[in-house]
């Protein structure tokens, strides 16, 4: 995908980066430091920050048969 983005527009250039705390994500993008954010977040009440939903996908909790979660009837995580 990326090589036919590049071959598309060759002066464009792309720096993927992993982001792990979610108070960086507006902080970067203020900053300009990044243009672009594909990310999973929680809040979506920032006004000077465009957001749109890509996708309506549901969060699971998976666990194999062996694991200790496997047989629980709830978890204890929490957001």
């Amino acid at each position: 995908m990326f090589e036919r983005l590049h071959k598309k527009l060759p002066k464009v250039s792309l720096h993927l980066t992993t982001i792990l705390q979610n108070a960086l994500h507006y902080r970067d993008l203020r900053e300009r430091k990044i243009d672009l954010l594909f990310a999973r977040i929680t809040s979506q009440n920032q006004d000077d920050i465009h957001v749109e939903r890509l996708f309506y996908d549901s969060v699971r909790i998976v666990a194999g048969p062996k694991s200790q979660w496997a047989h629980r009837r709830k978890s204890s995580c929490r957001n």
